[in-house]
């Protein structure tokens, strides 16, 4: 349950760097849509353990479990390459507004939520705790973009984030 909680954690620090970012330029994400993107990043890894489930059924577990693995490992490679070339942070503000407004919250979602999807394909090894994943990703994402309007981002915590992924995978495929 500790892997759960730190890939819940791990998939969904972006979040806060986007908060951060969006704070810095002054463009507001309002509580409501704060919510929306949450919603949206835990259906979005809910979606990916049935898929994950799905795939069981025609793929061997010992197959599922490499490919999981390797996502996890690649997710974090893409984490820690990100931090190396010093990635800007995407405006999803697309009207320009200085405010995320619903729809622009549901597409943040969804481009946020695409870390938690590979995730949580390769959660499926982990049983029925891989069910905690879905609820855990809505809670830190919207934990996250609540603390990014009080708290200042830490970037070490990228590294981490990106390390925990790597360790996770390599895990899974070898334990």
């Amino acid at each position: 349950m500790l892997w759960i909680f730190l890939l819940a954690l791990s998939a969904t620090i972006d979040s806060w760097a986007v908060g951060m970012a969006y704070k810095v330029q002054n463009i507001q994400i309002p509580t409501l849509a704060k919510w929306m993107i949450s919603l949206v990043s835990g259906v979005t890894a809910g979606i990916a353990l049935v898929f994950s489930n799905l795939l069981r059924e025609v793929v061997p577990m010992v197959a599922i479990q490499r490919l999981g693995g390797i996502l996890l490992i690649l997710m974090g490679i893409k984490a820690l390459w990100q931090i190396k070339t010093e990635r800007k942070q995407p405006n999803y503000d697309r009207d320009f507004s200085k405010k995320i407004e619903m729809w622009e919250a549901i597409w943040m979602g969804m481009l946020l939520s695409l870390d938690s999807f590979c995730v949580g394909i390769g959660l499926m090894p982990y049983g029925s705790c891989a069910y905690a994943f879905p609820p855990l990703v809505a809670a830190f994402t919207i934990g996250f973009l609540m603390l990014s309007q009080r708290i200042s981002y830490q970037k070490f915590l990228d590294y981490v984030a990106g390390l925990i992924l790597v360790a996770a995978g390599v895990c899974t495929i070898f334990i």
